[in-house]
C-alpha cells in the first residue's frame, strides 16, 4: 500500500474537464474510484477507455469486437440501473465557458 499522506499518480487523463477538478475530486484515470457497479459518466467524455463494473479499465483498441458489441447493447437495452448513472454528482459536470452546471 502506498505511503500515507503521499500524493497518488494516475495516467493522463483524457477527459478535457479533468484540467479543472475540485479540490476532493479525482481524474477519470483514478479507474474504480467510485466503487463497484459504479458507472464513471466521465468515460462518454473520451475515446479511449471503457472502464467495467468492477472498476478495471481497458483500453478501446484493444476490447475485442465481442466485448464492443457487448457494452454498446448494455447500455442501449438501458440495463444499467438509474442509481448507477447517479453516482456521479451532477454540480461536478463543468461547462467550459459557464463553470459548473445548475442543478435542475
Amino acid at each position: 500500500m502506498a505511503d500515507e499522506g503521499a500524493e497518488a499518480t494516475y495516467p493522463p487523463s483524457p477527459v478535457l474537464s479533468d484540467v479543472r477538478l475540485w479540490p476532493m475530486e479525482l481524474p477519470f484515470t483514478a479507474f474504480g474510484q467510485f466503487g463497484e457497479g459504479a458507472l464513471d459518466l466521465r468515460v462518454f467524455d473520451q475515446d479511449i477507455y471503457w472502464v467495467d463494473r468492477l472498476g478495471v479499465s481497458h483500453p478501446l483498441k484493444e476490447m475485442s469486437q465481442e466485448y464492443i458489441a457487448n457494452v454498446i447493447a448494455f447500455l442501449v437495452e438501458g440495463r444499467v440501473p438509474r442509481a448507477v448513472l447517479c453516482r456521479y454528482p451532477a454540480p461536478l459536470v463543468h461547462s467550459d465557458r459557464r463553470g459548473p452546471d445548475p442543478v435542475r
